[in-house]
């Protein structure tokens, strides 16, 4: 991945990333078709919501929508608040990290805790109900520990490869 960025509004540059992944398209026989997809997401969620402009504008380039960000900012702030150092990280990764989000897409959050537990996980998970409610939007969190990040079976799966390659959130 290698930092990119393009002009904005006013002159500022927004930083992103590019993030190229090879796709199946077909199957003859024993032979397969790849093509490769690059995608270019944003470096941090906080750049997005600020170099969109007017409020509701959202960002043309992932697809998120102002409202989809202010639910995202006010679940990762809630998130931080109720567990504190125990949060290590937090990435925006599927549909509306790449912009192939459709109406109705659920906003998937990779949480990753120093020591995750069932506890924990129905803590975060009453948090993102909660903003839910309030913003009209299908936030869907998955938390790991950061044993399962580190571990060498875990760490090449293709969820935990896409979902750390997400937007820091």
């Amino acid at each position: 991945m290698r930092p990119t960025g393009r002009p904005r509004r006013g002159g500022r540059r927004l930083e992103s990333q590019t993030i190229v992944r090879r796709e199946l398209i077909g199957v003859d026989g024993r032979n397969h078709a790849w093509r490769s997809v690059a995608l270019r997401l944003p470096r941090s969620l906080p750049a997005v919501v600020a170099e969109t402009g007017e409020p509701g504008s959202g960002d043309r380039r992932t697809g998120l929508k102002a409202s989809d960000a202010s639910a995202i900012a006010e679940f990762a702030a809630r998130v931080r608040s109720a567990l504190g150092s125990g949060v290590l990280d937090m990435r925006l990764f599927g549909s509306k990290a790449t912009g192939r989000d459709v109406p109705g897409s659920d906003i998937d959050i990779l949480v990753v805790l120093e020591e995750a537990s069932v506890g924990v996980e129905d803590q975060v998970l009453a948090v993102a109900f909660e903003v839910n409610l309030a913003h009209d939007v299908y936030i869907s969190p998955r938390v790991v520990g950061r044993a399962v990040l580190e571990d060498p079976v875990w760490k090449i799966t293709p969820f935990l490869r896409a979902a750390t390659a997400g937007v820091p959130v």
